[in-house]
């Protein structure tokens, strides 16, 4: 059975279980060229890069000392990034980042007007400890961006009970990450369950097959 939390509870989507950074791009520095009145135009004028600006006319002099300046860079959008399985862990154990399923809708969707790091999870559940510990022998879960599987060394791990009564435990695992950068715009999401073997979580029988379900955040004004 698909798990949809990191801290318990059944739905059929998935948990979702990230520290904005701003990337901008390097400049490197360069001096003015200056031109005096009655002088021609430095040469180096002509085979600026594209980026300069002049505030001298082609092939005229300026009444006053004209400078050439650079213009100042405009800042990149902010990039996805996924921390650590150290930091995902610690931000769990913590409370210091919200998850996905905290704040989507029933639609799987989420806006939010400011990034913020959030926990990117899927779990799986079974009637019996056993029976998840075989299960995990044929299950791959992979959380997905954009078409790009995150590569499992970033997962954190945990297994609990998956209800509120401890009487009735429900064994579950999550497989979880730390998204702490989002870009703006959307970020296209996906739990996948590869289920390389048929196989029976103590409830419901399962083909070989993917079990797919997506999830969209956007990032930006609504």
């Amino acid at each position: 059975m698909v798990h949809t939390g990191v801290t318990g509870g059944f739905a059929s989507g998935l948990l979702l279980c990230l520290i904005l950074s701003l990337v901008l791009p390097a400049c490197s520095g360069q001096e003015a060229i200056v031109t005096t009145p009655g002088t021609p135009i430095p040469a180096a004028a002509a085979s600026l890069p594209p980026l300069w600006t002049s505030t001298v006319p082609p092939g005229t002099l300026a009444p006053t000392t004209p400078t050439f300046t650079r213009p100042v860079p405009t800042p990149t959008p902010s990039r996805f990034h996924v921390a650590s399985a150290a930091e995902a862990r610690l931000a769990f154990e913590t409370s210091s980042a919200r998850t996905l399923n905290q704040l989507m809708g029933p639609d799987r969707t989420l806006t939010l007007s400011e990034p913020e790091p959030l926990l990117f999870a899927s779990g799986w559940c079974a009637a019996s400890q056993e029976i998840l510990e075989e299960n995990y022998k044929v299950i791959e879960t992979r959380l997905v961006v954009s078409g790009f599987e995150i590569d499992p060394s970033y997962y954190a791990t945990r297994d609990f009970n998956g209800t509120a009564d401890p009487a009735n435990p429900t064994y579950c695992r999550s497989s979880y990450v730390l998204v702490d950068s989002w870009p703006s715009g959307m970020t296209y999401l996906e739990v996948r369950h590869k289920i390389l073997e048929p196989l029976s979580d103590g409830w419901d029988d399962y083909p070989l097959g993917v079990i797919q379900t997506p999830i969209i955040v956007y990032i930006g004004p609504e």
